[in-house]
C-alpha cells in the first residue's frame, strides 16, 4: 500500500487499490463519481491536443459555487459537466487554444442533459456578438452567456468571431471576414 495525498483535503492516507486519490473520508459515492467525470473529460481534451487543467478541487469549487444546479437553467440538478466553448471547436482555437477551450478552470460548468443538449455545439461567444445585445430567442440566452462567462472570467468582448464561426456552418461567413 502506498501512501497518498486526498485531492479534496490534503490527508495522507494509505491507498488500498483504487486508482482514484480520494482518502476514505471523502470518498464517498458522489466524490467518486466525480472524479471519474473529470478523468474522462481531461482525458478528451488531452485526446484533441486541448488544455486539461481542471484540477479536483477546482471542479467540486465549481459545482459548489453553482449550488449543483445547472449553470444555464439554474433550476435542474447538474448532470453532466460542460464546456462552455465546446471541445468540438478545437480547430478554430489556434492560436488561442492556450487560454481558452480544454477541460480547464476557465471552460468547465454543471449543466443539466437538457441544456446540454440544447446548447449543442453553439459558441456562446458568437451567439453572444451576433446578437448585438438583443435577445433573439436563442439558447444559451444572452443572460445566461454572460452570467457564466462572468464566473468563467471570460471576456467576451476580445474574442474573435472567428473562432467560433466556420464556412462550412455559416457560408456568409466570407462576406464579414
Amino acid at each position: 500500500m502506498r501512501k497518498m495525498e486526498c485531492q479534496l483535503c490534503g490527508k495522507v492516507y494509505r491507498r488500498t487499490g483504487s486508482k482514484l486519490t480520494l482518502c476514505p473520508d471523502r470518498a464517498t459515492e458522489t466524490m467518486i463519481r466525480e472524479a471519474r467525470i473529470l478523468q474522462v473529460n481531461l482525458s478528451l481534451a488531452q485526446t484533441y491536443d486541448l488544455p486539461a487543467t481542471l484540477t479536483f478541487q477546482q471542479w467540486i469549487a465549481t459545482l459548489d459555487y453553482f449550488g449543483w444546479t445547472c449553470a444555464y437553467c439554474q433550476e435542474q440538478p447538474y448532470e453532466v459537466m460542460e464546456h462552455f466553448i465546446p471541445i468540438s471547436m478545437r480547430d478554430r482555437y489556434h492560436p488561442y487554444g492556450a487560454i481558452i477551450g480544454g477541460t480547464t478552470i476557465k471552460n468547465c460548468v454543471p449543466a443539466c442533459y437538457d441544456c446540454n443538449a440544447r446548447k449543442r455545439n453553439n459558441c456562446p461567444d458568437y451567439i453572444w456578438k451576433v446578437s448585438n445585445g438583443v435577445e433573439q430567442g436563442i439558447f444559451p440566452t444572452l443572460e445566461m452567456i454572460e452570467r457564466i462567462a462572468q464566473y468563467l472570467q471570460i471576456d467576451l468582448h476580445n474574442l474573435p468571431l472567428s473562432l467560433c464561426v466556420s464556412k462550412k456552418s455559416a457560408p456568409w461567413r466570407n462576406s464579414i471576414f
